[in-house]
């Protein structure tokens, strides 16, 4: 499914998305568990890649990461994010339908969240991997990646990402962002870094 065909959803969309991608600003200002917590609950397991450093967290209104890491070169970053779905809560007041389960909205919101942090004017095209290539690759129910110009707000260091996305039912939502410039210069350590965040079973 591409993102062009998603476009027509954003409106509705922007005020779920944004609560689900703003829910962990700082986990002592919010309040919430650290990262170490956040995979247990979510029933994750991260291997960080070898030669990548832990990046020092900053706050961001676009999409919020728990954890960063940074390869030695600087030309590859990893952000990751997750969202146990006990903690997704949904501002929903559209009278005409019944408000959504969040077991039910990991594609609209992989689209939505794409949709805010793709530099305008440019191409957001996104694949799904088969249920097979889910659970053999991530242990996932579903995972998609897309691969989008990104707008400055989110990073000023990097120009593209590539965003692989995960939902387990019943139980947690997970991004892994991909920041570069040149992704034939990153593509060896892409492709060694795509399962470092997965389900634990």
């Amino acid at each position: 499914m591409s993102s062009e065909k998603t476009r027509p959803l954003f409106p509705l969309l922007s005020v779920i998305g944004w609560i689900l991608v703003s829910s962990s600003l700082n986990a002592q200002e919010m309040a919430i568990p650290g990262f170490q917590e956040l995979l247990i609950e979510a029933g994750l397991e991260l291997s960080v890649p070898e030669g990548f450093q832990e990046v020092e967290l900053e706050k961001n209104p676009l999409l919020q990461h728990e954890k960063a890491v940074r390869s030695q070169d600087g030309r590859l970053e990893l952000r990751y994010v997750i969202r146990p779905l006990s903690r997704i809560e949904i501002d929903y007041s559209d009278p005409h339908s019944a408000m959504p389960e969040p077991n039910h909205m990991f594609n609209m919101l992989f689209h939505t969240i794409i949709g805010n942090l793709t530099k305008r004017g440019s191409r957001s095209p996104t694949k799904e991997y088969s249920q097979t290539q889910a659970k053999e690759f991530f242990n996932a129910d579903w995972a998609a990646v897309g691969v989008f110009d990104v707008v400055s707000e989110y990073t000023d260091r990097y120009s593209q990402v590539m965003m692989l996305a995960l939902h387990k039912n019943d139980i947690a939502d997970a991004y892994t962002v991909f920041l570069f410039n040149d992704y034939d210069q990153v593509k060896p350590a892409v492709q060694q870094s795509m399962s470092s965040l997965k389900f634990t079973e």
